[in-house]
């Protein structure tokens, strides 16, 4: 039977409204729960790690004195499944998009075809706008699919790797304030149970922030490997209360990685402590062959000139380069010339500083970065960087780098065309020599060790835990668990919102309080990656249903159509028996602007309509 409102739809839909806001406040029982967690995580790490030795810890058999490790944490046989998930996606040129597109395809070689999945972020049409360069988008996962495919045979000479390789799509909304994005629904439910074996998270405590509830990963996967590839509490304190922020988000991601992960792999030292015990430092990328193939065509006395590329953040390294160039011109009264590429959400007031000031740069916008062979000097001042991909690139082009001494650089210092600054000085003594001298070929040892084959050989060796080791421990578990209770229903959109994740609190699947585990997962990743925002308003329309209370029947046919298209939960529908009144969240509201629910329409009549906004093709904005 068609819902209809009742007379006082308005008066309870009202008080409803100002429930839920006076349940999104901080209050102080939310806030002391916060509180005693933190203490927890921070008095956790105090505990002897779970990776400590163990007396009598085995050896191999074969008398090497190597030590024995967990069959589960081996990643080099061919016949293991390997899930690599990520929080970006080409065409966004960034670390965490082009990093691991290569290590899954580099993984994927001597093993059958679909081993090794890579799943990425798909955007909707508004936040692809702002995020890849050019103005590139696209209108479905398939055509995004596409490209990463043509990028990784073409541009990085893999092309049997692009087809042995599985790229799917996890649903995702970008957050400008943090320039980051993040995911929206239970991902884990989107995995096959018995294709779970293998887990590498790339940046762990990112993907886990804002997460819904469900499945966690450690038990998901037999081996949960994280790869933390940013220094978040740098840029955390470039934002409005970052100290306090900063300080938190530090107890955070020890949270998140002690709690999800079976090994913890740091790119560098630069990174805070993770998780005691089962964390190392060590160097997992490489560089693509088209920027080793350039160096060793390089003719050092044919280049010329000083750049930078990178996103235009001021934590990226401007915020130091404009004052230490104005430095050297006053110290030697004349200023050398530069190019710098990128794009970003600083890019206009660096601009603007950089003219007032009469510096010699030029600004560009994005590019690939072997595009740039002709400069003899890349200059990087940054400090907030983990590991920076485009040094190491630009030492296989054949340049000099110029470099901060701090551990974030300390896997390049080894190199000859390495040069270090410590102070302003230094850094004009640097610069100036550099332009006027011939940078030195890279070393055999040198080339090897920027290759992905040295950085996948070095991740696998990295991934093990010793035979006897505990790389859950019930610290980690609890904390899990502990997690796990926080991010549910409103308590857990709340939290979201008190931790700045408000853009997606509320989107996930439908359910009790919104965050329940679906009764059945989507049927593929790229399924569930396709939502856009008329997805988004069949997802309110199923949880209204749930809210008005369902029955067992027919199916709902215009939303089992919408299902079968990858929107809404991929499960059937059915009419609900109630009258409803709108719950006021931010799809029920869209819902009822549009006319549905509140307005006197049923929520039959809700499906009709998002089927009927739908029918004409995907795209669209945010609801």
């Amino acid at each position: 039977m068609p819902l209809s409102l009742s007379s006082d739809s308005s008066s309870s839909s009202s008080s409803q409204r100002r429930r839920r806001k006076v349940l999104l406040k901080p209050n102080f029982v939310t806030l002391l729960l916060l509180v005693t967690l933190i203490v927890a995580v921070s008095a956790s790490t105090l505990l002897p790690g779970p990776l400590a030795p163990i007396r009598g810890l085995a050896k191999s058999d074969n008398g090497s004195g190597l030590e024995a490790v967990l069959p589960e944490s081996d990643l080099s046989s061919p016949d293991r499944k390997i899930w690599i998930i990520t929080t970006a996606s080409l065409p966004w040129m960034t670390g965490t998009a082009v990093n691991p597109l290569l290590r899954a395809a580099y993984l994927s070689r001597g093993r059958p075809p679909g081993r090794v999945t890579l799943v990425v972020p798909w955007l909707d049409a508004d936040d692809q706008k702002v995020v890849y360069p050019h103005g590139k988008t696209f209108a479905t996962p398939e055509d995004q699919e596409r490209y990463i495919r043509e990028w990784l045979s073409q541009r990085a000479g893999l092309g049997p790797e692009a087809k042995n390789l599985r790229v799917q799509f996890y649903s995702g909304r970008y957050h400008p304030e943090l320039g980051s994005i993040f995911s929206v629904g239970d991902v884990p439910a989107l995995i096959p149970d018995e294709d779970a074996d293998v887990l590498i998270l790339e940046e762990p405590e990112h993907l886990n922030w804002y997460r819904a509830p469900g499945v966690p990963w450690t038990k998901k996967f037999r081996h949960v490997v994280g790869i933390c590839h940013t220094n978040y509490l740098v840029y955390s304190k470039s934002i409005q209360g970052g100290s306090m922020k900063s300080a938190f988000l530090f107890f955070m991601n020890q949270w998140m990685c002690r709690a999800y992960c079976h090994k913890v792999i740091k790119l560098s030292g630069a990174l805070q402590r993770f998780a005691p015990g089962k964390e190392e430092i060590e160097n997992v990328h490489g560089v693509r062959r088209e920027f080793l193939e350039v160096g060793d065509g390089a003719r050092g006395s044919e280049m010329e000139g000083a750049y930078f590329i990178g996103k235009m953040l001021w934590p990226k390294g401007m915020d130091r380069l404009i004052p230490m160039m104005v430095y050297a011109r006053e110290r030697d009264g004349r200023t050398f010339k530069m190019d710098v590429y990128g794009s970003g959400p600083d890019e206009d007031e660096i601009k603007r500083k950089a003219m007032a000031r009469s510096l010699s740069i030029t600004f560009h916008g994005a590019v690939d970065h072997a595009q740039l062979s002709q400069y003899k000097v890349f200059i990087n001042p940054s400090v907030s960087e983990v590991l920076c991909t485009t040094v190491a690139e630009a030492l296989a082009m054949g340049k000099f780098v110029i470099i901060a001494a701090h551990p974030s650089n300390e896997f390049f210092m080894r190199f000859t065309n390495c040069l270090t600054f410590r102070n302003k000085e230094e850094f004009a003594t640097q610069v100036l020599w550099a332009l006027a001298h011939v940078p030195a070929p890279l070393s055999a040892d040198e080339r090897d060790s920027l290759t992905w084959e040295a950085a996948t050989r070095r991740l696998l060796k990295a991934s093990l835990v010793p035979l006897g080791a505990d790389s859950h421990s019930k610290v980690d578990k609890a904390l899990e668990k502990a997690h796990n209770w926080v991010s549910k229903g409103e308590r857990g959109d709340r939290l979201r919102r008190i931790a700045g994740g408000d853009i997606i609190a509320d989107e996930a699947p439908p359910g009790p309080r919104h965050y329940a585990n679906p009764t059945t997962a989507y049927e593929t990743l790229a399924e569930a990656g396709a939502r856009d925002a008329e997805g988004r308003l069949a997802r309110a329309a199923e949880a209204a249903a749930a809210a008005a209370g369902v029955t067992s029947g027919s199916h709902w046919s215009s939303l089992g159509e919408l299902a079968g298209k990858g929107l809404g939960l991929g499960r059937p529908v059915v009419k609900p028996t109630q009258q409803l009144d709108c719950c006021g969240d931010r799809d029920c509201e869209a819902l009822a602007s549009a006319g549905v629910g509140r307005g006197g329409k049923s929520v039959a009549g809700a499906a009709s309509s998002v089927v009927s906004s739908t029918s004409g093709g995907g795209g669209g904005g945010k609801a």
